[in-house]
């Protein structure tokens, strides 16, 4: 007990001297210098490309639907104009992806 009384820690000191000199821990390179494989870009791309597409057959369908029944959809322009945003943005973010 005496000589658990002569230790003193210092937690601070310990934190200072553990990042500084462990390799793991110091940061060599900047996060804008990382830099993706080829595959994770494709796959990325991939699943952006495909929401895209999904969104603008929803769209398609929504639309058609509303032609075949002669119900009124409120907002449906609204909507329409809505999922052409959505899919055209994750098609070219899809291959902004992929590309860079």
């Amino acid at each position: 007990m005496a000589s658990d009384n002569n230790k003193h820690f210092d937690l601070a000191k310990v934190t200072n001297e553990s990042s500084s000199s462990d390799p793991r821990t110091t940061k060599n390179t900047k996060e804008s210098d990382y830099e993706d494989c080829y595959a994770c870009k494709l796959v990325a791309g991939t699943a952006f490309i495909g929401l895209g597409l999904y969104a603008l057959r929803q769209r398609r369908a929504m639309t058609q639907f509303a032609k075949k029944s002669e119900e009124i959809i409120p907002y449906l322009r609204l909507r329409s104009v809505g999922l052409n945003i959505i899919g055209i943005s994750a098609i070219g973010a899809g291959m902004y992806r992929i590309a860079y």
